[in-house]
């Protein structure tokens, strides 16, 4: 059995908004050895820190949670973890993190190597050398994380399109982000609240009760239908304008309420493709889960561009950060 040391792994750790994932990751082979994923973000550590009353530092919040996760983690495997380098991108370098760090600017080389970070020092909780990773902002635009997973979809990409005149990579998500990334480097990217709209119109106000979430993240010919249908309604006309034609579908029963849904998205995703889709010379790389990935091909395709579209596998989207990290990690040790 091969034996794993900080030499040949590290710990990844992916500490989003909502969101935490550690895993234990092999760098020469760049697979996920084992992980734990829970709901427990950035924004609740930092709301438990906040409501406190014994003066405790906001690192030690979230250090000792880490903790906690790393504990779980080596108990499942039976692997010794506290010599490990950690490195942790996403949410946790922000305001409402474990230490706040500025933003790289643009231009921005996907190799990593003008990435912000900072080494935590010792702390007393934990044993391991712990690396924060910062995001990158423009004068109108900010994202953590992201920058991150890009650098590692950059290192499991051909040279071929990697290098390609412009590449735009979109990251489907709740606050979508479009990076567009020409000869290697970050030149410019836009967020779309896409995800978090979405999500508020199915749980709440008037459309709530004319759409009902898929039960299954499978598209049959009738799903694909109502969902290309959206996909065209958000090319003919504003999406304000277009969102009460939710309503008017469910009223005159032209849709059931969970195909309504996929009408729904379709509306969503169209407006936000609105965006790229006169740009014939790009190429378009999606990185996300399966279910959102799918979605945006399928829109991809109905708009007549699946020949400029890379769809990443599910396995590379969710190695991105990871190898993301271990780059940046290589590059700091040099």
């Amino acid at each position: 059995m091969q034996q794993y040391t900080k030499a040949n792994a590290f710990l990844s750790c992916d500490w989003g908004t909502s969101s935490f994932r550690l895993k234990i990751f092999d760098s020469a082979n760049r697979t996920t050895l084992a992980e734990e994923i829970t709901d427990k973000g950035c924004a609740a550590v930092f709301n438990e820190w906040r409501r406190k009353e014994n003066g405790t530092q906001r690192e030690t919040c979230y250090l000792l949670y880490l903790k906690e996760t790393l504990a779980r983690l080596s108990q499942k495997t039976g692997m010794v973890l506290k010599d490990m380098d950690i490195v942790i991108s996403g949410m946790a370098g922000s305001s409402i993190g474990v230490y706040e760090l500025p933003y790289a600017p643009l231009p921005f080389p996907v190799d990593g190597s003008v990435a912000e970070t900072r080494w935590l020092p010792e702390n007393g909780i934990m044993d391991n050398n712990i690396l924060l990773i910062s995001g990158v902002a423009t004068d109108n635009d900010l994202m953590r994380g992201e920058e991150a997973q890009l650098i590692g979809i950059a290192e499991m990409m051909d040279d071929k399109v990697a290098a390609e005149e412009q590449n735009i990579y979109l990251f489907p998500g709740t606050h979508s982000k479009h990076i567009t990334v020409t000869y290697k480097q970050i030149l410019d990217f836009k967020t779309f609240m896409t995800g978090e709209l979405f999500g508020l119109l199915l749980n709440h106000g008037l459309l709530s009760g004319s759409v009902a979430a898929p039960e299954s993240s499978g598209m049959g010919t009738n799903e694909i239908a109502a969902f290309h249908s959206g996909v065209e309604k958000s090319f003919r006309a504003e999406l304000l304008q277009n969102l009460f034609s939710v309503r008017v579908n469910d009223m005159k029963k032209y849709y059931s309420k969970a195909l309504n849904g996929f009408y729904l998205s379709g509306l969503m995703i169209g407006a936000e493709l609105k965006h790229i889709s006169n740009n014939t010379r790009a190429h378009y790389t999606i990185c996300g889960n399966r279910k959102l990935g799918n979605l945006y091909y399928s829109a991809f395709q109905f708009l007549g561009l699946t020949e400029q579209v890379t769809l990443l596998t599910e396995e590379q989207s969710e190695n991105a950060a990871a190898i993301g990290q271990s780059v940046i990690l290589q590059n700091i040790k040099l």
